[in-house]
């Protein structure tokens, strides 16, 4: 039965994802590659909700972070894409890059300058690598610093999620580990109070369960 509300808890997460995820605000238009591009970007927005909703599971949450982490770092290799949706989008979007169109200036030679020549990229390999692609990185540093966040807590008080499943051997180990970590606000008794507070919940389940079965 956890498993099943734990899949039930992921399929509601997930819907409001898709639910947050559509362009409000936004006017849908007939090119893919854009609607394409507004599907993605807003993928951050649905996860950003689904993590505030009040009835998340918190290792839902760890789950849900590490995934939009990966789908972030997919869009690294999608330049193109995102370049082509931005020209499509508006007509006054030029199909050169500036730095290409723009006068070089000649910087004047020093002595201790190398022989080699001078490797210059073009407007669009410069704003892919200084723009695009540090973007990219750095939400995906901050994703995975979210996501250290959401697995530290998950791994101290996450087995309070699993009372119906967990073992009294794991709960105690759990117990115990979130005890020593906090021996200033816990007290030692508080491993066995755990391991008492599951079988009251386990025994007031297999109540609800016969009741509901004869009923």
């Amino acid at each position: 039965m956890a498993a099943v509300e734990k899949l039930r808890k992921a399929q509601s997460n997930l819907q409001l994802i898709s639910h947050n995820s559509n362009d409000s605000g936004l006017t849908r238009t007939a090119d893919p590659e854009i609607n394409k591009i507004h599907h993605k970007t807003k993928r951050n927005n649905g996860v950003s909700a689904a993590l505030q909703a009040v009835e998340l599971d918190l290792c839902n949450a760890v789950d849900l972070v590490r995934s939009l982490r990966e789908y972030v770092a997919g869009l690294r290799d999608q330049f193109d894409n995102f370049e082509t949706a931005a020209k499509n989008m508006s007509p006054t979007v030029s199909e050169e890059y500036r730095a290409d169109t723009q006068r070089k200036r000649k910087r004047k030679s020093q002595a201790d300058d190398s022989s080699e020549p001078e490797c210059e990229l073009s407007g669009r390999s410069r704003f892919r690598t200084s723009v695009f692609i540090r973007v990219i990185d750095r939400l995906v540093s901050e994703l995975d610093r979210r996501y250290q966040s959401y697995n530290d807590v998950c791994e101290n008080f996450g087995f309070l999620n699993r009372f119906h499943s967990i073992s009294p051997q794991d709960l105690r180990s759990a117990a115990r580990s979130l005890q020593q970590k906090y021996s200033s606000d816990l007290e030692e008794e508080f491993v066995e109070e755990a391991v008492h507070f599951r079988e009251l919940v386990t025994l007031k389940l297999k109540l609800e369960i016969i009741i509901y079965i004869v009923l």
